[in-house]
């Protein structure tokens, strides 16, 4: 079905995924790297598709010239964007590869890797 069939009001392009937030002192240390607060997966417990959608992120930044704080790694960035649990899920990262190939700079997800690269860099 498509966005025009009955019950169907909206379009695809119409859909987004919520904006970032962080709050308290991560929101103000953000720059300073990932917090103790914070619980991420170190790369080698990762999959492999895990770890293709992170070099397809970075990739995509630096077309957007664009540069993630040193003390920030490609697999945590990533983690932050898709969700701690989630990273786990393979569906759910095949959902997110896919999202990314096809759409790149107008997938939700790449949306979600601007704003939180703009809350590391304090350019909100």
């Amino acid at each position: 079905m498509d966005s025009m069939t009955p019950g169907y009001p909206m379009s695809m392009d119409s859909i987004r995924a919520p904006s970032p937030t962080l709050s308290g002192s991560l929101m103000s240390d953000a720059s300073t790297g990932p917090q103790n607060d914070l619980f991420f997966f170190p790369p080698q417990e990762l999959s492999e598709e895990f770890h293709l959608i992170a070099n397809l992120i970075i990739n995509l930044l630096e077309e957007k010239r664009k540069v993630l704080p040193s003390h920030w790694s490609p697999e945590e960035f990533l983690q932050l964007i898709i969700g701690q649990e989630e990273v786990l899920d393979p569906s759910i990262l095949a959902e997110v590869y896919s999202n990314l190939l096809e759409c790149r700079f107008d997938s939700c997800y790449w949306e979600l890797a601007v704003d939180y690269f703009h809350l590391l860099h304090n350019i909100v």
